[in-house]
């Protein structure tokens, strides 16, 4: 199991300027992030420009590292579940965008959201309706990734959110053609709702992608392993039991963003190896 991390965590900078301290801190892999504009996605690198995707295609092979993975956009601009046909049909091709640039750049997988906050996470109709209505957008994104030869990992979402409920990601991932969509595992999320074990089970097959990063218990804090209270050996050791041959990708944000890039480089680097260890990976 490689290691690997997202480049969200300098989403207020360009890509191609931290690559080197990502190199330099020893990771080859990183998750190459293309949020909404929410969270940075005309800061960080903007897919709508050629040039800035030129650049960042440079500056992985200069610096030698694989973006293996993408974080597609989302958020409340780039939902695939809205009902606003308009809305919807936006992000269906800001999701198509991300699937382009991550053909160019190299990318296998692209890590979608099945959709965002549910306005009434209690309404079961708006479940339902909003599910369908993120099975329907799926069908229409897979078949561009089918045909750019890449694959999109559905992630396991927060409560209140589509796909926030093992069942709700069930429904539909099962909907939708298992040789171009997967599932990304997102294991603070998981942990949050207490359902990683379920989720491990329910999709040890389709299990493609993971997101790691720790929690206090409260809320989706993007830690580095070892800062909050999750089991990282343990988890570790499931990921292995399961034959998940994957990346293990730390997904550092929240308050590490504000500290020194190469402290937490360096100290994400050295805690994943000391897990892998653990695990006997």
């Amino acid at each position: 199991m490689d290691i690997g991390i997202s480049t969200g965590l300098f989403y207020t900078h360009k890509i191609w300027n931290l690559l080197p301290l990502i190199k330099k801190a020893g990771f080859d892999i990183v998750e190459i992030w293309n949020g909404g504009k929410e969270w940075g996605g005309t800061t960080h690198f903007d897919h709508h420009d050629h040039k800035q995707v030129k650049a960042l295609q440079d500056a992985l092979w200069d610096q030698q590292i694989r973006g293996l993975t993408m974080h597609g956009p989302f958020g409340t601009n780039c939902d695939i579940s809205v009902p606003d046909d308009k809305a919807r049909k936006k992000a269906i091709e800001e999701m198509n965008q991300a699937i382009e640039t991550a053909a160019k750049v190299g990318a296998k997988i692209v890590i979608t959201h099945p959709g965002n906050i549910l306005t009434n996470a209690q309404d079961g109709s708006e479940k339902d309706r909003r599910i369908e209505t993120s099975i329907q957008s799926l069908k229409i994104i897979s078949e561009h990734a089918k045909k750019k030869n890449i694959k999109l990992a559905l992630e396991n979402m927060l409560g209140g959110m589509v796909a926030g409920e093992a069942w709700q990601l069930e429904k539909i991932v099962s909907s939708l053609d298992k040789d171009v969509v997967g599932v990304c595992i997102d294991v603070s999320h998981a942990s949050l709702c207490k359902e990683l074990d379920k989720l491990l089970k329910t999709f040890t097959s389709r299990i493609i992608a993971v997101h790691i990063s720790d929690n206090h218990g409260k809320m989706d804090d993007h830690l580095i392993p070892g800062e909050g209270i999750l089991d990282f050996g343990k988890i570790a050791k499931k990921l292995k039991d399961i034959n998940y041959g994957g990346v293990f990708t730390l997904e550092v944000l929240g308050e590490a963003v504000k500290r020194k890039p190469e402290e937490v480089l360096k100290a994400s680097h050295q805690i994943a190896l000391k897990i892998m260890k653990h695990a006997g990976i």
